[in-house]
C-alpha cells in the first residue's frame, strides 16, 4: 500500500502498473463501456509468446473479448515456458488452453535435422509424463528440412549424444568435479572438431565447421566462464552471450582505484594500490623500486597530476585517453588469454562513467561517488549489463534462457543435470485448492508440504528448460550425464528414469526410484533410446582430454588484408544558416533569439531616462534574448489595461528580468513596449493588422527549419539576387549581399523563424529585432531601418525565412497559391514601434514569386556549371 502511495506521489509507473490500472478500469462501473471500446478498435487480437502470460493480462483479454464471437488467438508454445522469474505463470496459459473453441498445433519442425528431431521425438516420448505433472503433453513432429546431418566421415549418424561420466567409486561426483571434467570434455571436443574439420573430415553445408558454428549452453554465468577458461589453452575464441553486471567486474574495481588515485595523486597509499592494479601492472618488486628512486617517484607523481589536471579542465575521456595510453594499458590487458573481455569492461566502464558525469553535469568527487555506488549496489539497469567482447567468428557462451528462439549449428548441453531443490524458508508454490493461484508460504505450518509442491514445479520447469536447450541445435546436441551430487531431482533424471505412477511428491519418487537402480540398469536406459530413435540417439564416455594440447589455427581462413580506401570525401558537406552564410560580416551565435549583433555586455543600472522609455533598456544579446523570451509565450490577446492585468504582467515581466540578470525596474518599461508593440498597425495586403488581435491558435512560435541544398557559394547567392531584382530599391538591396563571403557548402540549411501567424487566410512572418539604433523615433524611420537590414544582411535572412514558409505551405496547404497565401514579413525593431504609427520600427517586404523560385532551384539543383 505504501509502495503505491510513493509511485503516487512522485508520478512514477512502471509496466505492471499499466496492467493493473487498466484491470481495475475493466472491473469498475465503466468497465463494460471500456471494453467494449477496445473491441470496435480492434475486432481481433493475435497475441504471441502467450507461455509468458500470467493471469493478470489473461483476465484483461478474458473481459475484453468475452464470448464465442470474440475473434482472439493465443499463440505460444507452452514447452518452452521458462521465465516464472519474471512472473510468467504456466497455469495461467494452461487455464486458457481449456477456454478456448479450437487449439491448431504445428506438426513440422523446420529447424533441426530429421535425425536430431528424431532423437529428442525418441527421449521426450519416452514416458506418459514428459513434463512432470504440469499438464503439458509432448507431440512428436515431423522435420521440415531435407535429411542433412554434420559431414561427419566417422559418424555422421548419432545426432544427440549423450556423454557419460565415469561411475563414482563410492559417492556421486561433486558438482564442482563433475562441471570440471564437463568443461575439459567440451573444450576438447570443440578442438577436435574443429581440427578435423581444417583436414576436410568434417564439414558443414559444404564448407568447413568454425568457431561461431557452435553454441555451449549454461545455466550460469560461471559455468560460462569455466568452459571459457578451459578453451583458453586450445586458443580457441569464445564470446560470453549473457547479461553478467558490469560493476561486478576487476575493471571496474580496478578503474574506481585507479581514478581515486588521479583524483588525489598525493595520497601516497592510494596511489601504490592503483599501481598495483593488473591495468597498471607494476609487481612488489616494481613498486619497491620505484618507491628507492626519488626521480621515479617524482615522475609518477608527475603524470598523475597531469591526469587530475586533465580531468578537470576536459573531462573524463580525454584523461582517459592519455593514461591508456601512457600507462601501456591497452597492451597490457590485451596481453591476457581474456584481454578482449577485460578491455570491453574498462571502456564500457569509462562510458557510463563519462555520459553520467555529462547528463548529470558531476564533478570530480561526485564522479567517484556515484562510481563506488554503482559498484556497492550492482544495479540490474540495461547500461550495466556486460557487453560482448569480440564479433568475430567464437564460440557462443550463452545461458539457456538467452538462447531461447536462437538457433546454432552444433550445441553442447554439459550442465542439465541441476537438480530441482527448493531451501529458500519462503517459497512459491501454486495452491490447487485455489485454482492454482500463486501464492507465497513466509513459514506457516505447511511449509514443507508447500515446499515439495515448490519443488513439483521447479522439476516442470526444469524439464521445459531442457526442452529449449535440446532444440537448439541445427545438427547435433551434446548431453553430459552421470552420477552427480543432487542430479537424482534433475529434468534428465526424470526423462532417463521416470517413476512408475508416482504418487504425492514426484521429486521425491524420483530420487528414491535413481537411487534404487544399479549402474547396469541405469546405463541400460540409453540402449533402448538408441534402438528407439533409430541410432539418432547414443551414448558414449566423456571425451578424454589430450596430453599435449595443439592450439587451435584457423588455417582456411586466408590472411586479412588491408583494404586500399578509394572513396571521395565530401569536405564541403555540413549543416549552415544564415548566421554561417552572413559569418563575413557578423560573428553570431547559433540558436533561436541569437541573430542580434552583441554590441555590449548586460548592464545592470538605472537608466538615466524616464521609465516610460524603451531606448535606455539594455544592450547586448542577452536583452534580446530576454525580450524574445517573452514574445514567445505571451498572449497577444491579453488584457494589459485593467488594473489587475497590469499587475500580473508586471509581476510576470519582473520574475523574466531576473532570470536573466537585468533589473526588475524595467518591468514598467517593457510593459509600455509591449503595448505600443499590440497596438501597431502593420501594413498587411486586406489593411492594417494589430498583433493584439490576433489568437494563440493563429501563431506558430520559433519554428526550426532544415531543408537539403546542393553545392551553394556566394557567387551562385549574389547571382540569383542580381537576375531576380524587378526595382531600384531591389538592386539597392543586392548590392548589399555583395560583402556575403562564406566557404561553398552542401549539406543542409536550417533556421528558427520567430513568428509565423495567419490573418484572414494569409501567412506572414515576424522577426523580432532589439537592436539599438539610436534614442529616439527619428532613428527608426524607414530610411534607417532600411540601412539597418542591409548592413546586418538581414535581406538574406528574411528571404531565407519565407523559401521555408513558403515549402511548408506548399507541403501543407491545399490549393496553396503564392500570391494569395504569402501576405509578406515584418522586421520589427522593438525599442522604435509606436502605437499609433506604421513607419516606425516597422519594416515589411514582399518577396518576388520569380525571386523565390529562383533560390527554391539553387538549393534543390545547386550552383549549375
Amino acid at each position: 500500500e505504501r509502495m503505491v502511495e510513493r509511485k503516487a506521489e512522485e508520478n512514477i509507473r512502471f509496466f505492471d502498473d499499466l496492467l493493473k490500472g487498466v484491470e481495475k478500469s475493466l472491473q469498475s462501473s465503466r468497465g463494460q463501456e471500456l471494453a467494449e471500446s477496445l473491441r470496435q478498435r480492434y475486432a481481433a487480437a493475435l497475441i504471441d509468446e502467450f507461455q509468458d502470460t500470467d493471469p493478470l493480462q489473461y483476465g484483461i483479454f478474458s473481459r475484453i473479448y468475452p464470448d464465442s464471437d470474440s475473434l482472439i488467438f493465443f499463440i505460444g508454445d507452452p514447452k518452452q515456458a521458462i521465465y516464472s522469474f519474471r512472473g510468467a505463470d504456466i497455469y495461467a496459459y494452461l487455464k486458457a488452453s481449456r477456454q478456448v473453441d479450437a487449439r491448431y498445433s504445428l506438426g513440422v519442425n523446420w529447424r533441426s535435422a530429421p535425425r536430431l528431431i528424431e532423437a529428442v521425438n525418441a527421449l521426450f516420448k519416452a514416458t506418459d509424463d514428459p513434463f512432470a505433472g504440469s499438464g503439458i503433453q509432448f507431440e512428436p513432429v515431423e522435420a521440415g528440412l531435407p535429411a542433412a546431418a554434420l559431414e561427419d566421415e566417422e559418424d555422421p549418424d548419432a545426432a544427440l549424444r549423450f556423454w557419460l561420466l565415469p561411475e563414482p567409486e563410492k559417492r556421486p561426483w561433486s558438482k564442482e568435479a563433475a562441471t570440471t571434467m564437463l568443461c575439459r570434455g567440451v573444450a576438447s571436443e570443440i578442438a577436435r572438431l574443429l581440427e578435423r574439420s581444417s583436414q576436410g573430415r568434417l564439414g558443414i553445408e559444404g564448407r568447413a565447421l568454425r568457431p561461431g558454428d557452435i553454441a555451449v549452453l549454461v545455466r550460469s554465468h560461471s559455468q560460462a566462464r569455466a568452459v571459457q577458461q578451459a578453451l583458453r589453452p586450445y586458443r580457441i575464441p569464445s564470446v560470453l552471450q549473457g547479461t553478467g553486471c558490469l560493476y561486478a567486474t576487476d575493471e571496474a574495481r580496478e578503474l574506481l582505484c585507479i581514478l581515486r588515485a588521479v583524483a588525489e595523486p598525493f595520497e601516497e597509499g592510494g596511489l601504490k594500490a592503483a599501481l598495483i592494479t593488473g591495468m597498471l601492472g607494476q609487481g612488489a618488486q616494481d613498486l619497491a623500486e620505484l618507491m628507492d628512486s626519488e626521480q621515479g617517484w617524482s615522475r609518477v607523481l608527475e603524470r598523475f597530476s597531469r591526469y587530475r589536471d586533465l580531468w578537470s579542465t576536459r573531462g573524463l575521456f580525454v584523461m582517459a585517453s592519455h593514461l591508456l595510453a601512457q600507462e601501456g594499458v591497452r597492451e597490457r590487458l590485451l596481453g591476457f588469454p581474456d584481454g578482449e573481455r577485460r578491455m570491453t569492461n574498462l571502456m564500457h566502464c569509462l562510458e557510463v562513467l563519462h555520459r553520467q558525469s555529462c547528463d548529470r553535469r558531476l564533478g570530480l568527487r561526485a564522479q567517484l561517488l556515484w562510481f563506488a555506488r554503482q559498484i556497492e549496489e550492482k544495479p540490474s539497469l540495461e547500461e550495466a549489463q556486460m557487453r560482448l567482447e569480440t564479433d568475430e567468428d567464437a564460440v557462443k557462451l550463452v545461458t539457456i534462457h538467452k538462447s531461447k528462439g536462437l538457433e546454432y549449428p552444433v550445441v553442447f548441453c554439459p550442465f542439465c543435470w541441476g537438480s530441482s531443490n527448493v531451501r529458500d524458508d519462503e517459497v512459491f508454490f501454486h495452491d490447487e485448492q485455489q485454482d492454482r493461484r500463486l501464492c507465497l508460504d513466509p513459514g506457516t505450518g505447511n511449509l514443507e508440504h508447500n515446499r515439495e509442491l515448490a519443488r513439483d514445479e521447479a522439476l516442470a520447469e526444469n524439464l521445459r528448460l531442457l526442452y529449449v536447450a535440446l532444440t537448439r541445435a541445427k545438427y547435433r546436441c551434446y548431453v553430459g550425464w552421470g552420477k552427480i551430487n543432487q542430479s537424482d531431482s534433475s529434468a534428465l533424471a526424470w526423462l532417463l528414469y521416470p517413476p512408475a505412477a508416482p504418487l504425492g511428491n514426484l521429486t521425491q519418487a524420483l530420487s528414491d526410484h535413481l537411487g534404487g537402480l544399479s549402474g547396469e540398469e541405469r546405463g541400460a536406459v540409453f540402449e533402448r533410446l538408441k534402438q528407439r530413435s533409430g541410432g539418432a540417439l547414443t551414448s558414449q564416455p566423456l571425451p578424454e582430454v589430450p596430453l599435449h594440447i595443439t592450439p587451435y589455427s584457423p588455417e582456411s581462413v586466408p590472411p586479412g588484408q588491408c583494404r586500399e580506401f578509394r572513396a571521395r570525401l565530401a569536405r564541403d558537406w555540413r549543416i549552415g544558416s544564415f548566421s554561417m552564410l552572413s559569418a563575413s560580416a557578423h560573428r553570431r551565435p547559433e540558436g533561436p533569439g541569437w541573430d542580434e549583433p552583441v554590441v555590449a555586455p548586460v548592464q545592470q543600472f538605472r537608466a538615466e531616462v524616464p521609465n516610460d522609455s524603451i531606448f535606455a533598456f539594455p544592450r547586448g544579446a542577452t536583452p534580446g534574448t530576454c525580450l524574445h523570451a517573452f514574445l514567445e509565450t505571451l498572449d497577444f490577446q491579453r488584457d494589459m489595461n485593467s488594473e489587475t492585468g497590469r499587475c500580473e504582467l508586471l509581476q510576470q515581466i519582473g520574475e523574466g528580468l531576473g532570470r536573466y540578470g537585468i533589473d526588475p525596474c524595467w518591468s514598467d518599461t517593457v510593459l509600455v513596449m509591449l503595448r505600443h508593440l499590440m497596438r501597431a498597425p502593420l501594413p498587411g495586403r486586406d489593411g492594417p493588422i494589430r498583433l493584439g488581435n490576433i489568437g494563440m491558435c493563429q501563431r506558430l512560435v520559433e519554428m526550426e527549419f532544415h531543408f537539403p541544398t546542393a553545392r551553394l557559394t556566394p557567387a551562385s547567392l549574389c547571382e540569383v539576387f542580381n537576375r531576380c531584382a524587378l526595382s531600384e530599391i531591389d538592386r539597392q538591396r543586392v548590392t548589399a549581399l555583395a560583402a556575403i563571403d562564406f566557404v561553398p557548402m552542401t549539406g543542409i540549411l536550417k533556421g528558427y523563424i520567430d513568428l509565423i501567424f495567419e490573418h484572414q487566410g494569409r501567412y506572414y512572418i515576424i522577426d523580432w529585432k532589439s537592436n539599438d539604433l539610436g534614442s529616439s523615433l527619428k532613428d527608426y524611420g524607414a530610411s534607417e531601418l532600411e540601412q539597418a537590414m542591409r548592413s546586418e544582411q538581414y535581406i538574406l535572412q528574411y528571404h531565407l525565412y519565407a523559401l521555408a514558409l513558403h515549402r511548408y505551405l506548399r507541403a501543407r496547404t491545399a490549393d496553396y497559391d503564392y500570391e494569395h497565401h504569402f501576405g509578406g514579413v515584418f522586421y520589427l525593431f522593438l525599442r522604435g514601434v509606436q502605437a499609433d504609427s506604421h513607419l516606425s520600427g516597422i519594416f515589411t517586404d514582399r518577396p518576388s514569386m520569380k525571386l523565390l523560385d529562383a533560390l527554391d532551384r539553387l538549393f534543390a539543383e545547386g550552383e549549375q556549371e
